[in-house]
């Protein structure tokens, strides 16, 4: 029932069933739908108020108003509460309009995987490292403007088994696809992933599986590949704009084990690339490309790859 949270308490080793009201619920988050989304707009701009004065008065940051806004992100149930009354808007017009989520418990545990674990599933969370974010509730969200990319992630979410936790999210004309929070903190605590980058546990899969060694390299190569230019033209330059160390790290240990491969850094701009010699470009695009079942990765060209980097700038 929308508006209603119906929760579980402990008491005396008894259960006990609460009804709140969603007002009441302090721990929630709340989905704004169209008609609200528009509702809070079109009351703003009748009192002539600015994102900026709404944020002041709520005490939030400006570009929190915008994001809830355009719904890509969703505000506090205590958060929602005081801009409704900032902008006189009565709770019994919003009623049916209020849906809740909450962000689980960081340290939550299950006994049993509900799916069986696949090479997907760690290709999921490396295009979220490289290209995507961590939303409310550390739920998954893939970033990258590319419409053809966001349909492939989608198929790989559906692929993985978890077609039903798939969760779309429009800014402007562009959308963006992702996993619910449940099943995102599922993936991280089932491979025991803390941070932004691989844990013991995926490093082992793919260092010992090819498999699971291509999903990551592969997700890299969609995500932050390009291609280098004079001295360097024909190689590929892989994780070419990544700032974390360690996860550098880790894709130069997972590629030089099948491909010849070094690592230079780019001074002025503070990243790190791994090139990856030309005699191993075509066994790595055959193994990490054309042998997976996904017409857009068959479809890549390594020569029309987004040139970002200028070899000049490169130091060896």
């Amino acid at each position: 029932m929308k508006g209603v949270i119906i929760t579980d308490d402990v008491k005396f080793n008894k259960r006990e069933i609460r009804l709140i009201r969603w007002w009441e619920d302090k721990r929630s988050r709340v989905r704004l739908s169209c008609k609200l989304r528009n509702l809070l707009v079109s009351k703003r701009k009748e009192m002539r108020l600015t994102q900026k004065s709404i944020s002041l008065k709520l005490r939030v940051k400006e570009n929190n108003i915008s994001f809830w806004e355009n719904s890509r992100r969703s505000p506090r149930v205590e958060i929602l509460m005081k801009w409704l009354n900032c902008l006189g808007i009565p709770l019994s017009e919003v009623e049916n309009e209020i849906s809740l989520f909450r962000a689980p418990n960081d340290n939550f545990s299950i006994s049993n995987f509900p799916v069986e674990e696949k090479p997907e599933h760690i290709e999921i969370i490396a295009h979220v490292f490289f290209d995507g974010t961590f939303g409310h509730g550390k739920s998954f969200l893939y970033e990258s403007p590319n419409m053809i990319e966001q349909e492939m992630f989608k198929r790989l979410l559906e692929s993985s088994g978890f077609k039903d936790s798939v969760y779309k999210n429009r800014c402007g004309k562009s959308t963006f696809y992702g996993l619910s929070s449940v099943t995102s903190n599922l993936l991280l605590n089932h491979y025991r992933i803390k941070n932004r980058f691989f844990s013991e546990k995926v490093i082992m899969y793919a260092t010992n599986m090819k498999k699971w060694r291509n999903a990551i390299l592969r997700a890299c190569f969609i995500d932050e590949g390009s291609v280098g230019k004079k001295k360097v033209r024909d190689n590929l330059m892989l994780a070419s704009s990544l700032k974390n160390d360690i996860l550098v790290k880790q894709i130069l240990e997972l590629s030089d084990i099948d491909y010849s491969c070094n690592l230079c850094v780019d001074y002025d701009r503070k990243e790190s690339t791994i090139l990856m010699h030309n005699v191993s470009l075509l066994d790595f695009y055959i193994d990490n490309f054309m042998s997976v079942p996904n017409e857009y990765y068959k479809k890549i060209n390594i020569e029309k790859m987004i040139r970002r980097l200028e070899p000049s700038k490169l130091k060896w």
